[in-house]
């Protein structure tokens, strides 16, 4: 569900919005194992076997989420009674250790199920004393892990940028100038690995996250 930030842009012509072919759920069993950092996987073995994508996402020594990508042609809904269900249905194949964790998944209420959309503005991100971050300029798929991280670094650079820019005009340029290469990336890379994955392509997960955390380990 889109807010009225993203389907209507502060400036210029209104941006295309992608929908991808795929479908993200979440759960939050008890993980029986602790895992140290999120983990990431793309169909069984990491390979184009399977259009269907995992990570893992620890929360606490005893809590994590999964969530699981799977194509969904048409862009069905599903009714909430039989979520949890229909989620443990998409992992009928899933190797052992997944579907360890697949049969923890009981909670229909636990389970978030919604299309994957993205969005980039390459117009303006301001208007006037008002500007856009986040989401509301560079909606991206989950694939790269780092939707929220970009929100993030966008409000520190608007920070810095307020707090020594002139006029909020050249504040807010500064600002766009500063996160534009950077979150253009994210998006961009993110949904061709979707897209690759939908469309059992092969993908290097390993290489395109390195290639991932290079980009954002870079000064800003």
């Amino acid at each position: 569900m889109l807010s009225d930030a993203r389907s209507q842009p502060v400036a210029g012509p209104a941006p295309e919005l992608q929908v991808a072919r795929d479908l993200a759920r979440r759960a939050i069993p008890i993980a029986p194992i602790l895992l140290v950092a999120a983990a990431i996987g793309w169909g069984w073995g990491g390979v184009a076997s399977s259009a269907i994508g995992i990570g893992l996402v620890p929360l606490s020594a005893s809590l994590m989420y999964m969530y699981v990508t799977t194509p969904e042609p048409g862009n069905p809904r599903y009714p909430r009674v039989g979520l949890a269900a229909t989620m443990r249905a998409k992992l009928a194949e899933a190797p052992p250790a997944i579907a360890a964790l697949r049969d923890r998944i009981t909670d229909d209420d636990a389970v978030v199920y919604k299309p994957l959309e993205t969005l980039f503005l390459t117009g303006d991100w301001h208007k006037g004393r008002v500007v856009l971050l986040g989401d509301a300029v560079h909606a991206t798929t989950p694939h790269l892990g780092q939707g929220a991280g970009m929100a993030i670094e966008d409000s520190l650079v608007l920070a810095e940028e307020l707090e020594r820019g002139d006029t909020p005009e050249s504040a807010f340029r500064a600002y766009q100038a500063r996160r534009f290469p950077r979150c253009e990336y994210i998006v961009e890379r993110s949904f061709a690995i979707c897209n690759a994955q939908v469309n059992r392509q092969p993908v290097d997960q390993a290489k395109a996250t390195a290639d991932m955390f290079a980009v954002v380990s870079a000064p800003i």
